[in-house]
């Protein structure tokens, strides 16, 4: 049902979102679901219409987990390949 639902959709369009869905889990360690946005557990068609308009998304509080998240793995890695530059990464990163 939810497939004849997307017909709106691409295939590519359909697999973006899957794809948008599932790297959420994967950078945020996490099978944690959301009301709203790409992070809700079933997609209605309601969902999928409002993505066909790019609105949806991760919500703010995701985004930001993200974002914290790729930062901390950043540094991690530098400060694992280069202990002297990890100080310069994490200045830099600060500054985003």
């Amino acid at each position: 049902q939810q497939l004849r639902d997307a017909e709106e959709l691409s295939v590519g369009e359909l697999l973006g979102l899957g794809m948008a869905h599932e790297l959420r889990h994967l950078l945020l360690g996490s099978d944690r679901h959301s009301r709203t946005g790409v992070m809700r557990p079933v997609w209605t068609h309601n969902d999928l219409k409002l993505a066909l308009l790019l609105q949806c998304t991760f919500t703010d509080e995701q985004a930001a987990r993200i974002r914290l998240d790729m930062r901390a793995r950043m540094e991690a890695q530098a400060a694992r390949q280069n202990p002297q530059l990890s100080s310069e990464v994490k200045g830099m990163l600060a500054a985003h």
